[in-house]
């Protein structure tokens, strides 16, 4: 008897072992494919606000394109190939017209003030004009932070962004610790 009863203990610990486990498990995958996308930066196209290798959470739009907002830094899918995923900040929304003259950036004719674009000046400037842009009500024109490096809507290839290939907002960086914390300011 005394056996059975010292089995009975041991499963309970391990059961509990097992279930504590499990609901760990569970919360974090509820964590990661409703509330929050883990993903990892593999350009410099983002420098500095983002280098390669951080890891951020991204916050999902769930069709709720509304909450995109002028400078928010955004995941979406590349239109030719929707497994591959691209991060970088929204400069117009639908309705703009943007325009680029000499590396400044006019939105509906006038200066966008911004202090996210990096120009190295030792790489080459490819895209220093771009032509006017109308935005329609679905599109966003993204550049990447590092303007002289960054394929983005001011290339042909890349182009505007389609609202319903927007994935998330970047809301926070797990990685590197020295730099964990929110996004909102980046």
């Amino acid at each position: 008897m005394k056996k059975v009863l010292d089995f009975i203990k041991k499963y309970k610990s391990f059961f509990k072992v097992i279930l504590f486990i499990c609901s760990i498990t569970a919360v974090a995958v509820v964590f990661i494919k409703v509330l929050f996308m883990p993903t990892i930066v593999i350009s410099k196209s983002m420098y500095p606000a983002l280098n390669e290798g951080d890891v951020l959470f991204i916050e999902p739009i769930k069709n709720n394109y509304d909450k995109i907002e002028r400078f928010d830094i955004v995941l979406f899918s590349y239109k030719y190939n929707v497994n591959t995923n691209i991060i970088k900040r929204v400069i117009g929304l639908p309705g703009d017209k943007i325009e680029i003259i000499d590396n400044v950036i006019y939105i509906n004719d006038e200066i966008l003030h911004e202090y996210y674009g990096y120009y190295d000046d030792t790489a080459e400037a490819r895209y220093s004009n771009v032509s006017p842009v109308k935005l329609a009500f679905d599109e966003y024109f993204v550049i990447g932070d590092n303007r002289n490096v960054s394929e983005d809507s001011r290339s042909e290839e890349l182009g505007v962004v389609k609202r319903d290939t927007i994935i998330g907002i970047a809301v926070f960086r797990l990685w590197p610790l020295d730099s964990f914390g929110s996004l909102e300011n980046q």
